[in-house]
């Protein structure tokens, strides 16, 4: 799947408690950033640390990146051996085709 494609991928954000897609998770953190200022927390931007890997289960799961999900407990599936450069690297790609 192509960075612009994934960028309408859904998935439920644990930070704010609502499905959203990515592009639209994306604004909200730029909104937060501008209306924070200064005030901006880069570890807690929704209050929460851990941000960073939120988007690791819908990548993973539609072979944006790769990585092993243990759905054990479906409410709550487990991601592991995600590349953390990989992953990166194709956010900054999604970033850049907003």
């Amino acid at each position: 799947m192509r960075p612009d494609e994934a960028l309408n991928l859904i998935f439920f954000d644990q930070d704010n408690y609502e499905e959203t897609s990515i592009a639209d998770y994306f604004k909200l953190q730029l909104a937060t950033l501008w209306e924070e200022g200064e005030s901006f927390s880069g570890k807690r931007p929704f209050g929460n640390s851990g941000w960073e890997m939120c988007l690791d289960f819908v990548l993973v799961k539609n072979g944006c990146i790769k990585g092993t999900i243990d759905e054990e407990d479906p409410d709550y599936p487990e991601v592991y051996d995600v590349d953390s450069k990989e992953r990166d690297a194709f956010i900054q790609q999604m970033i850049e085709a907003l």
